[in-house]
């Protein structure tokens, strides 16, 4: 019975487009591998072969499932004018350690800040004039902005909309942020999104389909531009899960996260490998990942993540 269940949670990964219970499990892969590996151990020592092939095998199945998401290149001896610092963080709505949480951005010092389920309180220190403002002084935050606003503070201008314009932007889509960035050193084109996470099979669904959304708007309007290209946020999935896999097929973007880190970003407050990887940022095939660290986000269940990434031309 253990080693059906061990062989279905390592494989979930390769039907997890499926249906809703079977990407929850491919959402724990790494953890699955973990598993596998390590009742492999302990089945050797007892002269257990015939267990720990069975093991063997599973973490084989389950490493394949890392495989499986393509991640960007290292970026060894990147030159610092095209090094771009992108923080991702889910705040929580309910979190008031709202000193704190600033202390964490400024310590981090991003040219990037995605903040998602943003508490009130956090809210005035992203508005114009607020205590984050003298370092990303570009943003859209309106005065009517209130709780789990999604906010994209810049160090260089935004442009939006259907021809980049500048100012205030939007788009048709309530549920991305998508963007030009005038960095200095050459621009780049930046999506947020932020899909339902997959507490009912119901969610599962509506953030799959914003996936395929952002997967659309990446093929047809942005790629073809030729600019760098970033889409960053809580996925609310891990590398070899569906969403992730789904977005890196049709796209050919690649995730940030390193394949041999072992880190998570949820729940916070457990240790890996309880942790699952579901922020993060993918990256065009140009662009290489300089480091990928999961830092804390003071209050929140996420820990938040920050991606030094060099840019390429593509």
């Amino acid at each position: 019975m253990l080693s059906a269940v061990l062989a279905a949670g390592c494989s979930a990964w390769a039907w997890a487009g499926a249906g809703w219970v079977v990407d929850l499990a491919a959402n724990l892969t790494a953890q699955w591998l973990t598993l596998a590996i390590l009742l492999a151990l302990v089945a050797c020592p007892l002269r257990r072969w015939r267990a720990a092939a069975v093991c063997a095998l599973c973490a084989l199945a389950a490493w394949a499932g890392l495989l499986a998401t393509p991640r960007a290149d290292r970026a060894s001896g990147a030159n610092p004018d095209a090094v771009v610092r992108v923080l991702v963080m889910n705040a929580a709505p309910s979190n008031r350690r709202t000193d704190d949480l600033v202390d964490a951005i400024r310590d981090a010092d991003p040219d990037v800040l995605i903040v998602l389920e943003t508490p009130e309180t956090l809210l005035p220190f992203l508005k114009d004039g607020g205590g984050l403002r003298d370092r990303l002084p570009h943003g859209w935050v309106p005065d009517h902005a209130g709780e789990s606003f999604r906010a994209v503070l810049t160090r260089w201008p935004q442009r939006g909309g259907d021809d980049w314009e500048a100012g205030p932007w939007a788009t048709a889509d309530h549920g991305l942020r998508v963007m030009r960035v005038e960095r200095p050193g050459g621009a780049f084109t930046l999506v947020v999104a932020h899909p339902a996470s997959p507490r009912t099979a119901r969610r599962w669904a509506d953030g799959n389909a914003l996936v395929e959304r952002v997967a659309a708007m990446v093929n047809t309007r942005l790629l073809p531009e030729g600019l760098p290209l970033l889409v960053a946020g809580d996925f609310n999935s891990a590398p070899a899960a569906h969403r992730s896999r789904l977005l890196s097929g049709r796209t050919g973007l690649r995730r940030a996260k390193p394949r041999a880190l072992p880190a998570g970003t949820w729940p916070a407050a457990l240790p890996w490998p309880a942790r699952a990887a579901i922020d993060d940022v993918f990256v065009d095939g140009a662009t290489g990942v300089v480091s990928w660290r999961a830092v804390p986000a003071p209050g929140s269940d996420h820990s938040a993540v920050l991606v030094e990434l060099s840019l390429g031309a593509r």
